[in-house]
């Protein structure tokens, strides 16, 4: 026997993925995702539709995250919606909420 000693064999676990969202019907996922891209707009102007956790720079990560999480869950519906078409009607939405914001925010 020599010197050295084998370092034992780890056991590989499979990475068990965990489901933010699940699947979800086309109309329910394309609802979410308009309400994800409204936030996105918001965000930009330092506004939220959320209550912010700790930042608004933290929401814009947790919101970019939403996104992936919803769009990587649904994967099956890529080709079945139009994300620039999603985007502009958000962008819509957005801009007719700022409207109707009464003076001074909430």
């Amino acid at each position: 026997m020599g010197w050295f000693k084998k370092k034992p064999k780890k056991e590989i676990k499979p990475v068990i993925k965990s489901q933010m969202f699940g699947k979800l019907p086309l109309e329910d996922f394309k609802a979410r995702l308009l309400r994800f891209y409204k936030q996105e707009c918001a965000l930009e102007e330092e506004n939220s539709y959320f209550e912010p956790q700790d930042s608004l720079f933290g929401e814009m990560f947790d919101n970019a995250i939403r996104i992936r999480f919803l769009k990587e869950e649904n994967e099956e519906l890529e080709g079945q919606y139009d994300d620039d078409e999603i985007m502009a009607r958000a962008k819509e939405e957005y801009e007719k909420d700022k409207k109707r914001q009464p003076e001074g925010g909430e």
